[in-house]
């Protein structure tokens, strides 16, 4: 951040967008495209879990059920078709995703988290 109001200079349009950017970029910086495909795996399994939560189950026992199904069901590959009756399904939208984040194509990325 320091480079790019360094590189401003006058130009008070840069100047203006910079000091627009949330604090955390300021103090922390922006995550590079490795360390967001790495914090996407890391966090895929919960989500994968979250997805297979039985409606109308958000309990303990819903919980349960996810992790169990999540350990006992193979995830689906990016490329496998989604099911005809639930084109939308959680775990095909995740498995894009995911697919996409590891090819550094994240506005794809979002369009398909989008669908949730």
């Amino acid at each position: 951040v320091g480079a790019l109001k360094a590189a401003a200079g006058t130009d008070g349009v840069i100047a203006t967008a910079v000091r627009t950017l949330p604090t955390s970029v300021h103090t922390k910086g922006v995550p590079t495209l490795s360390e967001l495909q790495t914090k996407f795996d890391e966090n895929y399994s919960a989500c994968r879990q979250a997805a297979l939560v039985p409606a109308g189950r958000p309990g303990l026992d819903g919980q349960l059920a996810g992790m169990l199904f999540a350990s006992l069901k193979y995830p689906p590959q990016a490329d496998d078709p989604a099911p005809e009756q639930d084109p939308d399904n959680a775990e095909f939208i995740l498995a894009r995703a995911r697919k996409h984040v590891q090819l550094g194509e994240l506005t794809v990325a979002v369009d398909e988290l989008d669908m949730f």
